[in-house]
């Protein structure tokens, strides 16, 4: 879009402007240092991985000769774990550092401290190597030279004509020397054995003896041979000049860490530098284009804010007589001057809003009274309706110490049971009425059919329901689409208290349910002839705890939860009663068909 230099916006873009080209200079300059800086502490970052896997080499390389030295399985198939990982471990390092003396070509301390490393681990590999070779060959228990000095040893003692306390001597010598690696332990076997060797030379000995014993002797000095070139301790041998190696290793990476992080330094304080010199230059430059749009622009705002101010403190005067004070304002302060009317006219929107919101509160907050006094309620309903079962219970348990009669237990015992059945349907109607609070309804295809049965089928039990007769009839297939559990609950209600609250004087009683389809809903008719409901009672029924008659055993949930399951599946109910001829209960739920009309597969097994 094109800018007009003489208006507020390209007056000012002008001056931002020239602040961004600057800025994008020295960004660029210094995100060049940047650039470096990153490079050298990720080249940091790859020196300490590389250092970590060398250390993690040379402990692999410790455990080998403190676990393998002395394991058999080693010697036997010359494999092991922690060779196969040195090795693996060991070509990452030299591609690494092959990898890094290239990244880092242009700094000649660090690709010179990379190239002593490689050398030095290149060695250091080597030398292992060479220290791996003669472990294996000095073997361990019946393996490499160990395993034929002590062959020797065992076919000395199995021979009858050899003196069993030279051999014994001999061995003595040879595990003394093993166990403390002392040169004197090796002089002492040899000058043993040359005495031997010689004595029985002279006396003309079975040859065969003699050179079993001269064998011995040598594979002893052999693997002797093979320790020293080990070393006998840490400060001999290989394992002295790896020890060597590896503290060469840690003081080149001491000298190259001090070498990138003296690179690294050296660009942190450019950077600062050219950072510094670049926010002063800004400065100068912010300041002197800042008095320059302040000149300019401050004396059409400073017209129209004298504007402002008098429209705020006028009561009586219309928008229109301050509009005329502005004369050909600028396109800015005329777009300005529009906001704040309009801004004006929503403020008031806004108040409006406000009020309105805070009605919706008080709203909120009536229901909100009134939950908490139905929980007031619920809560002391609860305690009361489980402490009268127990206290029953309890009271008939003190009447069972006293009273030993066999009759009198079994009378005791069904009053129990009674008390318990109670304390059961309560526990079941506070367990329903949790579940339709805080379940999520799911709507899915259910056949409700299979749904009566199944209720039908657990309230089976009820003493009553051998006398019932009960006729149900389902238009169409019967699959409808909505929560299973709620619906569930709806019947379970409708049919335990229909048979519980049958009438026995009755010869015939009956439960009809009948289901049928409107656009949009399902509709059920659930009739019997029970005892009735009066009149009087029946506006009262679905309160919390309402119990229409004194002497009903139920905890006065079972219609409430009715309601509240049937409203939450935005359903409504209809209850039609009389006295000594029965109830009628008419119930509407909306019947939640996909829109899509996408065919679902049946829910059989309902998460409960």
């Amino acid at each position: 879009m094109f800018i007009k230099v003489n208006s507020i916006r390209g007056r000012i873009f002008l001056g931002f402007l020239l602040i961004i080209l600057l800025s994008l200079i020295i960004f660029l300059l210094n995100y060049s240092y940047l650039v470096r800086i990153d490079s050298i502490r990720k080249t940091e970052r790859e020196l300490n991985n590389i250092e970590l896997k060398t250390l993690r080499v040379i402990k692999l390389d410790n455990d080998f000769l403190d676990i393998e030295s002395i394991n058999a399985s080693y010697f036997e198939t010359r494999e092991s774990v922690f060779l196969d990982k040195r090795d693996s471990l060991m070509s990452q390092l030299f591609d690494e550092l092959t990898t890094q003396q290239n990244q880092n070509s242009d700094y000649f301390s660090i690709r010179n401290g990379l190239r002593i490393i490689s050398a030095t681990l290149e060695t250091y590999n080597n030398k292992f190597r060479v220290l791996a070779d003669n472990v294996y060959q000095r073997g361990f228990k019946d393996y490499g030279l160990e395993g034929e000095m002590r062959e020797y040893a065992h076919q000395l003692e199995d021979q009858e004509s050899v003196d069993l306390s030279l051999v014994l001597s001999l061995r003595r010598h040879e595990k003394d020397f093993f166990l403390r690696n002392d040169q004197a332990y090796i002089d002492a076997f040899n000058s043993l054995a040359q005495t031997n060797i010689l004595k029985l030379e002279k006396q003309k000995a079975d040859s065969a003896k003699l050179r079993l014993l001269k064998s011995y002797v040598n594979s002893f000095n052999e693997l002797v041979k093979v320790q020293k070139t080990i070393g006998l301790n840490s400060n001999e041998g290989l394992r002295k000049e790896l020890n060597d190696l590896t503290i060469s290793l840690g003081e080149d990476f001491a000298h190259l860490s001090e070498s990138t992080s003296g690179q690294s330094n050296f660009l942190i304080k450019s950077v600062f530098i050219v950072f510094v010199i670049s926010i002063v230059v800004c400065l100068i430059i912010a300041l002197v284009v800042s008095y320059f749009l302040s000149a300019k622009l401050s004396d059409p705002i400073k017209r129209l804010s004298g504007i402002m101010e008098k429209y705020m403190n006028s009561n009586d005067k219309s928008i229109d007589d301050f509009q005329s004070g502005i004369t050909k304002p600028a396109r800015e302060i005329e777009k300005l001057s529009d906001s704040f009317f309009m801004l004006m006219h929503q403020r008031e929107y806004q108040l409006n809003e406000i009020e309105s919101k805070s009605q919706q509160m008080a709203l909120k907050n009536d229901e909100l009274e009134k939950l908490n006094g139905e929980l007031d309620k619920f809560i002391y309903s609860t305690a009361h309706d489980l402490r009268s079962p127990l206290s029953s219970i309890l009271g008939l348990i003190n009447l069972l110490e006293y009273d030993t009669s066999h009759k009198s237990k079994i009378e005791y015992a069904e009053m129990m049971k009674n008390s318990i059945s109670k304390m059961e349907l309560f526990i079941k109607d506070v367990v329903d009425y949790s579940k339709n609070k805080k379940l999520e309804i799911e709507n899915a295809p259910l056949n409700i059919r299979k749904l009566i049965e199944d209720v039908l089928e657990e309230h089976r039990f009820i003493p009553s329901y051998k006398y019932m007769t009960i006729q149900t009839s389902i238009e169409g297939d019967g699959i409808v689409y909505t929560d299973y559990n709620r619906l569930k609950i709806i019947f379970n209600n409708l049919v335990s208290n229909a048979i519980r609250y049958s009438d026995s004087e009755k010869e015939e009683r009956f439960i009809h349910i009948k289901i049928s389809y409107t656009e949009g809903y399902f509709k059920m008719l659930f009739e019997d002839n029970g005892q009735g409901i009066s009149e009087l009672h029946l506006k009262k029924i679905f309160n919390m705890f309402y119990r229409a008659n004194e002497k009903s055993e139920g905890s006065g949930l079972g219609l409430f939860i009715l309601k509240e399951t049937i409203m939450k599946l935005e359903g409504n109910i209809n209850v039609n009663s009389e006295l000594k001829v029965g109830t009628v209960f008419e119930i509407d739920i909306p019947n939640k068909v996909p829109k899509n009309n996408e065919p679902l597969q049946l829910e059989i097994e309902p998460v409960r």
